[in-house]
């Protein structure tokens, strides 16, 4: 991550990041708020936008009434081959938000790198996100939570790297293409093809 973080001006600082498209229900409108609270006693904390999407003159109009055009920075659109160092460059990665029925590809990513992860306690995540041992967990749309968990992750540099080996570890584990292929043929009758009751 050094070239990535000495690239986006990044050395020495605490890094939150996000991956994905900039679209009302991602809620980076609250990521920004509960930044912003952090920031204001954290001066060298820092929020990466990975992506592009149509809310972004929005989120710069949000950003510049908080007062903190030198505290966020958008990448841009990165490569498919770039974004595991943009990952890597991150302390903590966030998912925002997420729906009832959503299980997030990029919450698979960053925690395949490695990284500590705060996502919202819906169900499908906390199928995949143990609070406290793999991840932090915050309650759905709740900028105080979500900011208590952000909190935690910047502040704790021992426990960040190990709740992020724990979730590097549970990814490779459980949750590769290989993995979720052996769950799915385990439920398939081998002689008929049907799926057995109960999978």
């Amino acid at each position: 991550p050094r070239a990535m973080r000495k690239q986006l001006g990044l050395e020495n600082q605490v890094v939150i990041g996000f991956v994905g498209w900039f679209v009302i229900w991602h809620r980076l409108d609250l990521l920004l708020e509960a930044f912003a609270e952090l920031v204001a006693t954290r001066p060298s904390l820092r929020l990466v936008l990975v992506g592009k999407g149509p809310l972004k003159l929005k989120l710069q109009e949000q950003i510049k009434r908080l007062g903190m055009e030198d505290r966020v920075i958008f990448t841009g659109v990165l490569s498919h081959q770039q974004i595991p160092e943009a990952i890597a460059a991150m302390d903590v990665c966030v998912v925002p938000h997420s729906n009832e029925y959503r299980s997030p590809l990029k919450l698979f990513e960053y925690m395949g790198q490695g990284r500590l992860v705060v996502a919202p306690a819906t169900e499908p995540v906390e199928m995949v996100v143990r609070h406290g041992e793999n991840g932090l967990l915050f309650k759905a749309e709740d900028e105080k939570s979500l900011m208590d968990a952000l909190a935690k992750g910047v502040d704790d540099l021992a426990f960040r790297r190990k709740i992020g080996m724990q979730a590097r570890h549970d990814v490779l584990t459980y949750y590769t293409w290989r993995e979720n292929a052996k769950k799915v043929l385990a439920c398939v009758d081998q002689k008929t093809g049907v799926m057995r009751a109960g999978c």
